[in-house]
């Protein structure tokens, strides 16, 4: 089956519009990766730019590489072919900005490492280093911290009700890995308390004791002292009731006896046991539980509101010390990247007329971070951070929604929506160069019923494809090789008959 005119005419708009901005968009084999090498060969074929001023940037070292051996056998073909500037771009090959973002982040901040606040030939620590640098300056700052009077509040309260010196490392980690949020405002943590400026909670248990003699005066309705709920608020209600009536407020052992007694809530008992108010009683059983976590959770709230501030100031004073050191991590090239394009004036000028296109493969994967510093390298505006400013033909992606995947590192599928919108011209490639027909049909019919028009939001739109491969020599149309059922139908339209698909395996292991 041949792709439809619009798949035709979108290839030769990606071709031959040289001065467009374009967010190109395709299920996997549709040739996308393809149709961006297509275009920088346009770009060097057609004399609008060279090679050493394109950007070609995607996700993987893995990617990159390939993208670079594609980009490569693309213009020796042509360069074997006679074509002059070609012939001039195989020798701008290996110095070409063909690599992942991070690479690219690098490379610019090594050509403009004066005005970026760097030393010269800094050095990128890889993810083992990271992590050992991190440690080593997490386990100063725990010494410090674990030594510091104004800190000791906060951190005896933490442990009282649950905090381990591990968590403290996970959230540090966590601050690490995006610190440049701290930086954009996304915490409020120089607002946040010090010690002394920290209102902290009265550790009072009378309103939790109070709603324990609710639900355990509650038992004189049941009428069979083998009831599981009677023998409930007869034991867990009445022995924790009784030890937090002779603890002292506001004392480190009321904490720890709210944080350590078993849940007061309790879903049992029999109606006929109770005259009718089995539901009373669940319910009063339910509030002594919610009044002991509402005492617990404002305490646990004051101890972050102050020991998050501290990591926050931690993790900035981190990412200080790598960048006069001269020891950046991978997200530091990013976030150091971002701040010398925020920064305007000569270097950026520089750099935008150093890197005329820029192309971005695997776009689904790319963060917020990354857009920004795509808008500006290529904004037609000086200082402008939106993507519908960037200079005619300025700006290249290609990505397929439905493979994004990675959320945890700021991906975010609306952000392709957005850029989509500001690019202002969007095209899709149909036409799958990898599967036979029948396992096209099969995506089809199955990824329509997941994926939808795209009404849904947040959800990535299923766009049909057009196989272009032909079937196998004596291959019926359905999945399976088979010529289908006796009516005609396909296997694929078969399956989605109405019938249930098969009870999940009951198999130790199975998910």
């Amino acid at each position: 089956m041949k792709a439809d005119s619009g798949d035709n005419a979108a290839r030769l708009r990606i071709a031959q519009d040289l001065d467009a901005n374009f967010m190109v968009l395709g299920g996997a084999g549709t040739g996308k990766t393809t149709a961006l090498v297509g275009r920088i060969v346009a770009l060097v074929r057609s004399g609008a730019v060279p090679l050493r001023e394109i950007a070609a940037i995607t996700f993987t070292e893995a990617a990159a590489a390939e993208l670079r051996q594609q980009v490569r056998q693309a213009i020796e073909t042509a360069a074997d072919a006679g074509d002059e500037r070609m012939v001039a771009a195989r020798g701008e090959i290996d110095d070409a900005a063909i690599c992942t973002l991070h690479s690219f982040a690098q490379r610019i901040l090594l050509e403009q490492y004066v005005d970026a606040g760097l030393p010269p030939g800094f050095d990128v620590l890889d993810d083992t280093a990271d992590a050992a640098d991190f440690e080593a300056r997490w386990m100063r700052f725990a010494d410090s911290l674990l030594e510091d009077p104004e800190a000791e509040r906060a951190l005896v309260l933490g442990f009282s009700v649950g905090l381990r010196h591990t968590d403290l490392a996970a959230v540090a980690w966590n601050l690490h890995t995006h610190w440049d949020r701290l930086e954009d405002g996304g915490l409020d943590y120089l607002g946040a308390a010090r010690g002394c400026d920290t209102q902290w909670p009265l550790t009072d248990p009378t309103p939790v004791i109070d709603a324990l003699e609710r639900a355990v005066a509650a038992v004189d309705w049941c009428s069979d002292d083998e009831d599981k709920m009677a023998v409930h608020l007869r034991g867990s209600l009445t022995d924790g009731r009784a030890l937090l009536s002779v603890a002292r407020p506001d004392t480190l052992g009321v904490l720890q006896l709210l944080d350590t007694l078993p849940s007061f809530r309790c879903a049992h008992g029999r109606q006929d046991n109770w005259n009718g108010h089995i539901a009373e009683v669940r319910a009063a059983c339910t509030e002594a539980e919610q009044t002991r976590l509402d005492l617990l959770d404002s305490v646990r709230r004051a101890v972050l509101g102050d020991l998050v501030a501290r990591l926050a100031a931690f993790t900035l004073t981190a990412a200080e010390e790598r960048r006069i050191e001269g020891r950046l991590t991978f997200h530091d090239l990013l976030v150091h990247a971002r701040r010398l394009a925020r920064s305007g004036g000569d270097s950026v000028a520089v750099l935008s007329r150093r890197y005329q296109r820029l192309l971005i493969d695997e776009f689904q994967d790319t963060d917020p971070i990354q857009v920004e510093l795509a808008a500006r390298l290529a904004a037609a505006v000086d200082g402008s951070a939106d993507v519908s400013t960037v200079r005619p033909g300025g700006l290249f992606v290609v990505g397929d929604p439905k493979q994004s995947i990675y959320r945890f590192r700021r991906a975010d599928i609306d952000l392709i929506e957005r850029v989509s919108a500001d690019i202002g011209s969007t095209v899709v490639l149909q036409q799958n160069f990898r599967s036979l027909p029948g396992i096209v049909e099969f995506v089809n019919v199955v990824f329509a019923e997941i994926f939808g028009d795209g009404t849904v939001p947040g959800q990535a739109p299923h766009h049909a494809l057009h196989a272009g491969r032909p079937a196998a020599p004596g291959a019926g149309t359905g999945v399976g090789g088979g010529g289908g059922g006796p009516d005609g139908r396909t296997a694929v339209q078969l399956s989605f008959d109405g019938i249930d698909p098969p009870a999940p395996s009951r198999r130790r292991g199975a998910r």
